[in-house]
């Protein structure tokens, strides 16, 4: 999976140096600032969404498939 995600950014990279022309506009400092901060937010979401961590069973909450009981000491 990570192989293809880098592969596919990879193809988008040089395909964006490949066909690319001369720039004719401007792009005022607050707009880049405004589309990196959503650049990066959506790669940490995506970071934080696939996180293995999230499969794993809460220990604190199941013990042997059953709910444990929130009066007792171990939970």
């Amino acid at each position: 999976m990570v192989r293809l995600l880098r592969m596919a950014i990879g193809f988008a990279l040089a395909a964006s140096v490949a066909f690319s022309g001369p720039a004719y506009a401007y792009v005022d400092p607050g707009s880049g600032s405004l589309l990196l901060q959503l650049l990066l937010a959506a790669i940490t979401g995506a970071a934080f969404w696939l996180n293995p961590a999230r499969r794993r069973p809460d220990a604190s909450r199941h013990q042997n498939g059953s709910q444990l009981d929130p009066d007792s000491p171990d939970g």
